[in-house]
């Protein structure tokens, strides 16, 4: 699975492969930003709500899914801090990250 998005001003091209944890089913999301790669994971997990609902859906939709929550921006300075000490953020996809 592929997509280019807007990340931290300048676009970026996504490679997303299944990645399912303990927890449940779940995508990596793989791109580079300035040089730096970034690795980011979104998982179900079942402390969150409507964990039924995400659990159940195809990876292909889990991936549109964490692409928009990629592009929002809304971790943008968590994914980069990661990925500067060469780490992989792994962020709920059904629920609300603090």
């Amino acid at each position: 699975m592929k997509g280019i998005i807007s990340f931290n001003g300048d676009e970026a091209s996504v490679v997303a492969e299944s990645k399912d944890t303990q927890f449940g089913r779940g995508v990596r999301l793989s791109f580079e930003v300035n040089g730096i790669p970034c690795n980011t994971i979104f998982s179900c997990h079942p402390e969150f709500e409507n964990y039924d609902a995400f659990n159940s859906m195809t990876h292909e939709t889990l991936f549109n899914i964490a692409l928009k929550k990629l592009a929002s921006g809304v971790h943008t300075e968590s994914i980069l801090e990661a990925s500067e000490h060469k780490l992989t953020l792994l962020l709920v996809i059904n629920g609300k990250n603090t």
